[in-house]
């Protein structure tokens, strides 16, 4: 198990009975997303669009993917990121806001009469 905190150090904590112990590549920054077989998908809990894997063992950090909608107009915020173990396959849902803008032509020439 990864455990990310601000200001803390990421731990990693494995399941059998080592105890805890630093994750190499991760900031108090990064968002632990998923799992995959290369290693953790981490996102900037202040920009989550850019994903990284993280080799925990190594440190070794290497962009993965930017999650994008094709049609990235009026995108407020991405969301939950599933991702198959091999990491071939993904899917995340995102928050759009969309308004309409009207133009009134000619409003000043009604005023003036």
């Amino acid at each position: 198990v990864a455990v990310t905190a601000p200001g803390a150090e990421p731990m990693l904590f494995p399941l059998d009975e080592t105890g805890p112990r630093p994750v190499r590549g991760l900031t108090g920054d990064d968002l632990v997303r998923e799992w995959i077989d290369s290693g953790l998908l981490v996102t900037d809990r202040n920009d989550q669009d850019i994903v990284f894997v993280v080799d925990p063992a190594s440190g070794n950090r290497q962009r993965w993917r930017e999650l994008a909608p094709p049609d990235p107009a009026g995108i407020m915020s991405i969301g939950r990121l599933r991702v198959t173990p091999d990491g071939r396959s993904y899917a995340y849902w995102w928050h759009r806001a969309l308004s309409d803008l009207y133009l009134v032509d000619g409003l000043s020439q009604v005023a003036a009469r």
